[in-house]
């Protein structure tokens, strides 16, 4: 039991170490927001977002307004 445990201490160690392997985000021109694009896809040259090189696939970037902040009510 005792050997399980100091491997399984050990695996969670190293991979402690090691930065998490992600890809890097894409941000399209003009957003401030990026996403990491479906494989196959690049960003678009018409419109904010990506799409396939043969057009059937498109994904749209929108990014929405926080809600205008309402003052507070006296009590």
């Amino acid at each position: 039991m005792k050997t399980i445990a100091r491997t399984l201490a050990l695996v969670v160690l190293a991979a402690a170490g090691h930065p998490a392997l992600a890809a890097d985000a894409v941000f399209p021109p003009g957003a401030r927001v990026g996403l990491v694009p479906a494989e196959g896809l690049a960003v678009a040259k018409e419109f904010l977002g990506f799409e396939s090189a043969d057009q059937k696939i498109k994904v749209g970037v929108a990014e929405i307004p926080p809600p205008p902040s309402r003052p507070s009510r006296p009590r």
